[in-house]
């Protein structure tokens, strides 16, 4: 098993050193192959997630009149006969309180 398939710079785990010893017709199934992997040490340790550098957030410029600011979001449901569907809803608003108004009527 150690013939650089585990122990090069690429991440192999039992799963795709079972895969290229099939494709050199090995007679050996993945549970095999697992307590041979284990036996010996090896493992693919977890990635680590690739750090994003944080951006300082701009301050929105306040809404003074309509088609300045956009709400937007999906919305999901179900029909009587079991048929889904969603619904992208866009909203303009000015305030939070003409959209308290909008829903109130």
């Amino acid at each position: 098993m150690n013939n650089g398939h585990c122990c090069g710079e690429a991440r192999y785990g039992y799963r795709r050193i079972h895969v290229v010893r099939q494709r050199e017709s090995w007679l050996a199934n993945h549970k095999r192959i697992w307590r041979l992997y284990s036996n010996t040490g090896l493992s693919v340790g977890k990635r680590r997630r690739k750090r994003i550098a944080a951006v300082e957030r701009k301050l929105r410029p306040i809404a003074t009149g309509p088609n300045q600011s956009w709400l937007m979001g999906f919305v999901s449901g179900g029909l009587a006969y079991g048929r889904r569907f969603r619904c992208l809803n866009k909203l303009w608003f000015v305030s939070m309180r003409h959209a308290r108004m909008l829903i109130k009527n």
